[in-house]
């Protein structure tokens, strides 16, 4: 019998529990050779690194690392979206861009308290490792999401850049055009944190 791979997990995790949930657009953590970090979705919005570097994990999975500086990973315009989900690794929590969805109205940042917020976003609901919370804590793995039952522009999605840089590692990045249930979340992150020790 073949090895399960990660990204076997990767696939099972997304693709099989999460069919559902085909409209989103789904940033694959895995290393490929022409500079883009590959959408594994449907929609096919692969994003197109700047910088940036691959770090494997002991997992086996491979993330993105921002140097707070200059990196970044530009998607471009992604359509409406509700909802934003991923695992970060912060090196400096304090005032720096996660996400940018339309050129530095709408976005999703940590503010000099550390504590994650949604910019311009209509009634987000915050979680931090599936729980309605904002506290994120700095040099730990964590997964943070922000939903909204309306739809946001993302005419200009960036990852790691917006008014500042983001500084940390970053991975399994999901956007969906869906606004994502406690349930759905909490799901997610069983099903993905052993990838990062969590």
């Amino acid at each position: 019998m073949r090895k399960e791979s990660v990204k076997d997990r990767i696939e099972q995790a997304y693709f099989y529990h999460y069919a559902e949930q085909i409209s989103c657009v789904l940033m694959g953590s895995l290393p490929r050779q022409d500079g883009r970090w590959y959408d594994y979705s449907p929609a096919g919005n692969h994003g197109v690194i700047t910088e940036a570097a691959w770090e494997r994990l002991n997992s086996g999975l491979w993330v993105q690392s921002f140097d707070g500086t200059n990196d970044e990973v530009v998607v471009g315009n992604i359509g409406d979206i509700k909802s934003v989900l991923a695992w970060i690794n912060p090196a400096d929590n304090t005032t720096r861009s996660l996400f940018d969805l339309d050129g530095g109205t709408t976005s999703i940042q940590l503010d000099a308290l550390g504590d994650l917020t949604a910019t311009a976003f209509t009634a987000p609901t915050v979680y931090v490792n599936a729980a309605v919370a904002t506290a994120v804590t700095q040099a730990v793995w964590q997964m943070i999401t922000v939903t909204d039952s309306t739809a946001e522009t993302a005419n200009a999605f960036n990852i790691g850049h917006e008014a500042s840089f983001y500084s940390g590692k970053m991975a399994l990045v999901y956007v969906s055009k869906d606004e994502l249930t406690a349930e759905f979340i909490r799901s997610f992150y069983l099903n993905t944190r052993h990838l990062f020790g969590v």
